[in-house]
């Protein structure tokens, strides 16, 4: 691993913590006044920028590693305005699975079965159809969309609006990244995620928190380490080669 991927890997662990604190305190704020609705909406604002920003930061230096972390700072903020705009499209899409899902999957899971059921002559269980609409809308979440979307990102932090062109889509003819995308995905996302709500120990309040102040260490680094991970191979890199071939063009 590169000095200015280590430089940028703990600068994450520090600005996600940030952000998840910026996030929490969003939260607190009141909304009762016309003044407090103001900040409320600016700050959120900001906070997404900043988000959208960091992350960028990473997709722009994994496109090209090879030159000084700055360039990739000023990539990401020169480009902000097409990032922020692909990651409310991705929000977007996001909820509208979840919406679909929740509205429809229940209702269809029951006509369906009963459908089969007459025409087939044979009993269908509802709950066999939900488990098929589930693993549908999973496929969705963990493989298609950031398969797609993550290769995008790292063109658009590169190259602003012209990242939308096709040559930012080359590692979907990559058959190691629909695989490998959405086991490090798991590993940034569900496994910290199962990691701070697990209690392996109930007892002493002192061992209590130092249990969770442990996992919620291994998650976090876990987190961080993992998405790195993942958003280097969107952005052409072989991590078993170390940092080899790429799919980019130079940083303007």
């Amino acid at each position: 691993m590169r000095g200015a991927t280590v430089r940028l890997w703990v600068l994450h662990l520090v600005a996600n913590a940030v952000v998840v604190g910026g996030a929490y305190l969003w939260l607190g704020i009141g909304d009762a006044t016309g003044l407090q609705l103001t900040a409320t909406a600016v700050f959120g604002l900001l906070l997404i920028a900043f988000t959208v920003w960091l992350h960028g930061v990473v997709f722009a230096h994994f496109r090209e590693p090879e030159l000084p972390l700055r360039r990739g700072f000023r990539a990401a903020l020169r480009h902000l305005p097409p990032l922020i705009l692909v990651a409310l499209v991705v929000i977007a899409l996001y909820w509208l699975l979840g919406w679909l899902f929740d509205k429809y999957a229940y209702s269809w899971s029951a006509k369906t079965a009963s459908w089969l059921t007459l025409h087939l002559r044979r009993p269908c269980q509802p709950a066999t159809l939900f488990w098929i609409a589930t693993a549908k809308l999973r496929i969705w979440e963990w493989v298609i969309l950031p398969v797609v979307f993550l290769p995008l990102a790292g063109g658009v932090a590169q190259n602003g609006w012209r990242g939308f062109a096709g040559k930012s889509f080359a590692m979907l003819r990559r058959w190691w990244f629909w695989v490998l995308c959405p086991v490090l995905l798991l590993a940034a996302i569900y496994l910290p995620w199962k990691l701070f709500h697990w209690v392996p120990y109930q007892g002493k309040l002192g061992a209590e928190m130092t249990s969770f102040l442990l996992r919620w260490l291994g998650g976090w680094l876990l987190f961080v380490t993992a998405w790195f991970a993942v958003v280097a191979l969107a952005c052409g890199r072989r991590l078993w080669r170390g940092i080899s071939a790429s799919v980019s063009a130079p940083v303007e």
